[in-house]
Parts: C-alpha cells; structure tokens; sequence
C-alpha cells in the first residue's frame, strides 16, 4: 500500500510541475523573432517591430509633436489608467536641434538638466553613454521609474534628434536593440525642424527654457495682473478639460511636488485649455515618464509662483501658442494640446497638477472639478463637471 501511494504522490508533483511550467510557457510573450517593417510616408524613416504587435503611426492633422507608437497590446483601447505596464516603443523628434559642431553627449546632458530639473529625482539612472551602432552615434539610457523600468536612445539626423523610447526591462534588451538598430533614414527625411514642421516654426533653445511668450507684458499692461496667493486663488482656475469625466489619483507618480495631481479619464485627441491665464513662460518637451508635456510657469519678476503641467499629451498646439497669443499674454482656456498616451501612460488620459515653490496645491476649489473624500489618493477621487 506505501509502495502505491509513494508512486501516487510521485505522479501528483509530477503533474504539478508540468502544470507550472505549462502555465509559464503560455503567457503571451512577443514574437520576437518575426519582424515587420514600418515606413514613414511623411518624414521618410523607416524602422523594424515584432510583427504581432500594434501600431499606431503619428498623427500630424492637428498639431506637432506627435510620436508613432508601436505596442504589444492596444494602448488606445482603454480609457482609464491601468497599474498593469505594457511593453511600449514611442519614437518622435525632439523641438530642441543639435548644432553641428556639438556633440550628442553634451546635448543629452544639458537636455536632461533642462527638461527635468529637481524632478530628475523620480529617475533612477542606471547607465547613459554616448556608443557607435552601426557606424553612426546613439545616446542609450537605461533607467527605473516607480513602477518599471525604461531603455532610451537618441539619435542625430542633420540637426534634429530622435528618440526611441521603451517600457521594457532587460529581458527585452534585444528586442529594443534590434528596433535602434533597425531605423533608417530616406532622402527625404527632414534634417531640420523646420524642415518637418514648415518655416513659421521656432526650434525651442536647449538652454533657454523656459521659452517666453513673446515679451514679458501683455499689450496695455504696464506690468502683469496681480494675483492673491495661491490658497485663496485656486477657485480662479479653470479643469483643463471640456465634459464629464472620472478623475483617479492613486498613481505612484503623484510624488513631491505632484502629490495632489489627479488623472483625468478623457480619452485620447481630447482638447486641453489653460486652466489660467497669465505672463506665462512656458515649456513644450517630451521625456519618458511625462510623454509629451506643456509646463507653465507663472513668473512674478524673478520669482515662481506657480507651475502648472499638463502630461502625457498626444500633440502640441504650437501655432495657438505661439501665434494666436498677444506678446506675452497666455489666455485662460487657450488651447494647449490634446490629451493622449504618450510617456508612462497605460491609458488615455491627462495628467494635471499644480504645484507652487516644488509644493503641491490642493485642487479643491478648482472650476469644474468635483473631487470628493478619495482624492488625493484614490483610485476614484472625483470627476470632472465643465
């Protein structure tokens, strides 16, 4: 009887064993050794993707800035903020050149300081090296954000800088390195942005953020509206966005000095406004963790008295900012952009905080944004009534 129920128990762990690693081998993995190619019809490029992914190629119709998203599920397909972290390749140009005489070394390094500032803190850089793929020079970084981890490389073309940026960690490294490897420029890809934007666009200066509006003081202004504190004027401001939408706030990113930011569910290509108007320095840029962002800064002399950011946006509207706008003189519920996917982003949505001398504002107050006992940390911490 123990010989028989030895053989049974022996059978059991057996089939407990396949069992697992049955069930490993069939979680979906990409397809990494069957590739397809993706070439641009407008800015002439061409690049290599596992070929049961999804794609979602730029679109240009509205404004400038947008990236073409390779994915191994479908981004767009959800509207709400997940936890769950998706294999994810976003590449686009920077609206910052490189001059010819610089090296792409020295322009990572002063972008990175520009862009990111006392935020870079969020970022645990592992490496960042300037290396020759294929005959020519890539910028790769390598780093961990709260929930994943990120590879990045910068390539030169002319004067403008691409970037290929995943969410992958090193189990992937091939499939990220076969996809910098991959990219190749046409003739006609552009070498300048003005060149991919059209002549009326402004190269944003690497160091020269932020990037002003024209002059300091709006036309018939002898010096800039005066605003009370922030405490007392967070009821002026308007939701960055137009409808009803479920707002969530419980992402590890809501840190320092975004800890009462919140998370607006609208989808992707929604319309995005000024939540305030003022003299108004203001910064367009892209990096991993905030895609595609519009910072403001409300400057009073040499002072900051408050920072909004709008993240994860699909496109800028350059020429409502740039060009519509009196000298120096942002308008309340201008456009800015529209909301999107772009950076660490697991869903359509938009990312607003408001934060004044790196401390968070409480939202409380704010023009059609209803928030209830749940915020700032929950998963369900208001909607949005505009």
């Amino acid at each position: 009887m123990r010989r028989y129920l030895g053989a049974f128990m022996a059978l059991l762990l057996c089939l407990v064993v396949v069992s697992q690693v049955t069930a490993a081998v069939s979680q979906p993995q990409p397809d990494e050794g069957k590739w397809l190619t993706y070439v641009d019809p407008r800015f002439d490029f061409m690049i290599e993707y596992p070929a049961n992914w999804h794609v979602y190629p730029r679109d240009d119709s509205r404004g400038i800035g947008a990236v073409l998203t390779f994915s191994e599920v479908d981004p767009q397909a959800r509207d709400q903020v997940t936890k769950k972290a998706p294999l994810k390749v976003e590449i686009g140009m920077y609206l910052t050149e490189i001059e010819g005489d610089q090296s792409l070394r020295d322009w990572s390094e002063r972008y990175t300081k520009t862009i990111w500032g006392p935020d870079l803190e969020q970022v645990r850089i592992k490496t960042a090296t300037e290396r020759a793929v294929d005959g020519r020079n890539v910028w790769v970084e390598e780093g961990v954000l709260p929930d994943w981890e990120y590879k990045l490389a910068r390539v030169v073309h002319g004067k403008t800088v691409w970037f290929i940026s995943a969410f992958c960690d090193d189990t992937h490294a091939a499939l990220f390195d076969h996809m910098v490897r991959s990219l190749r420029f046409g003739k006609g890809a552009p070498r300048t942005l003005q060149a991919a934007y059209g002549p009326a666009f402004q190269p944003l200066p690497l160091d020269g953020y932020p990037v002003k509006v024209g002059s300091r003081s709006a036309p018939g202004l002898a010096s800039p509206p005066q605003m009370p504190q922030m405490g007392a004027s967070i009821s002026w401001w308007h939701v960055p966005v137009r409808g009803f939408y479920y707002c969530t706030c419980d992402s590890s990113y809501h840190t320092g000095s975004a800890a009462r930011a919140v998370d607006i569910s609208c989808g992707c290509w929604t319309s995005v406004y000024a939540a305030h108007d003022g003299v108004a320095p203001v910064y367009l840029g892209y990096t991993s963790v905030r895609g595609n962002f519009v910072q403001i800064d409300r400057v009073y002399g040499s002072n900051l008295v408050w920072r909004a950011r709008y993240n994860h946006l699909n496109a800028f509207d350059y020429v409502n900012i740039y060009h519509y706008s009196p000298a120096g003189y942002l308008y309340q519920d201008q456009c800015l952009g529209w909301s999107g996917n772009t950076g660490a982003s697991t869903g359509c949505h938009l990312h607003f905080h408001v934060e004044s001398n790196g401390s968070p504002i409480d939202l409380h107050g704010m023009q059609g944004l209803a928030l209830n006992s749940g915020y700032p940390n929950s998963s369900n911490c208001g909607y949005t009534t505009w």
